[in-house]
């Protein structure tokens, strides 16, 4: 779009058709060459983005966290996927890929457990559960938090535990399926 609208503008407004068209020139290719592959490769980046618009399952941070996104629910609804990221019916039935965000299981053990909950909380609006353990080599008392997340979030909460505890020790595994509140509903098959 910077290009098509530089080339008509540049030095003075293009006044013709025939006008821009000379102007989009470059070197020995035409006018109308370069106006093709410039359509051509915008129309590749935007397929690319339409195929790839639905893709959930990622190690970085490149997705929206809930993907609760209005804009695009009617490419959602078009790919089979409604706006929680589960498949609606007819993609199930179709044999398609889950585009479900993978979870992963978080074991953090701290020697401050208030205050990476509390960050958790606050910045990632996530929760999770203190379990009391006793380290196996040093036989001293130990708090674990356990916490349920997607993988686009992993990056997040260690960010936190190294900011609020660096000496903290993380695990990190993936979940079979995670059940409940902030993810997928905890009811029956039918």
């Amino acid at each position: 779009m910077a290009w098509a609208f530089k080339t008509y503008i540049h030095p003075v407004p293009a006044l013709t058709w025939a006008e821009f068209v000379s102007r989009a020139a470059l070197g020995n290719f035409s006018g109308w060459t370069m106006i093709t592959i410039g359509l051509v490769f915008n129309g590749l980046l935007i397929l690319a983005g339409v195929l790839t618009a639905g893709l959930t399952q990622t190690s970085g941070e490149v997705l929206p966290k809930f993907g609760d996104v209005p804009v695009l629910d009617a490419l959602w609804r078009a790919m089979g996927t409604n706006r929680k990221g589960k498949e609606s019916a007819p993609a199930q039935k179709s044999g398609r890929v889950s585009r479900r965000r993978r979870t992963i299981l978080a074991l953090v053990v701290t020697d401050n457990p208030q205050a990476v909950s509390q960050k958790i909380i606050q910045e990632m609006k996530r929760s999770g559960t203190l379990l009391r353990g006793q380290g196996i080599y040093a036989q001293t008392d130990r708090d674990l938090l356990l916490v349920a997340l997607t993988v686009s979030e992993a990056a997040h909460l260690k960010a936190i535990v190294r900011t609020e505890d660096p000496q903290a020790f993380v695990i990190v595994v993936p979940a079979q399926e995670v059940l409940g509140r902030g993810f997928q509903p905890l009811k029956e098959n039918k």
